[in-house]
């Protein structure tokens, strides 16, 4: 028998090395996460989408004898058609119609008389609705123009750059 076998090693705890150890474990999982943080938005549409075609999947290979590559092609092409080619024209037909959307409110020039559901769900609500409505439909177009540009402009621009992301 091997003497050196039975000898046992001092374990010594520095506990320096085990907190930097442990803080650069952690530094590395929010890196990741950070990196990663973009893509999270992707990365559930794609785990949304798989999961609830991987029976139609799972029959398509059953159909194809079993050749998963080639099932997993036609899914691939299938869901491009259902899916991309849609969202990709509805977004480019948006983005290609915002100059249409601003001329069609800067056109807006009288505001229209108040909803009549308006308060309808809230009635203690209603008189303090219905007079700010009042107000802002008295006032005159380029002074309401020149209030609701800027929260226009912002919400075009918010819809453009998410509907050209999702594009």
């Amino acid at each position: 028998m091997n003497p050196d076998m039975n000898t046992k090693i001092p374990v010594t705890m520095d506990l320096t090395r085990t907190m930097l150890g442990v803080l650069f474990i952690g530094a590395l999982i929010a890196a990741s996460f950070w990196i990663l943080l973009p893509f999270l938005t992707a990365i559930l549409w794609a785990t949304t989408i798989v999961i609830t075609t991987w029976p139609i999947m799972l029959g398509l290979q059953a159909g194809l004898r079993g050749k998963r590559w080639l099932a997993v092609t036609v899914m691939t092409v299938l869901l491009l058609l259902v899916i991309i080619v849609p969202l990709s024209l509805a977004v480019a037909t948006i983005v290609d119609k915002m100059g249409d959307i601003a001329a069609w409110g800067s056109r807006w020039r009288r505001s229209p008389s108040r909803p009549a559901g308006l308060g309808r769900r809230h009635p203690d609500r209603r008189t303090k609705v219905a007079s700010i409505w009042g107000q802002y439909a008295a006032l005159p177009h380029g002074e309401l123009s020149a209030r609701l540009t800027p929260y226009a402009g912002k919400i075009f621009s918010w819809f453009a750059a998410r509907a050209g992301s999702i594009g």
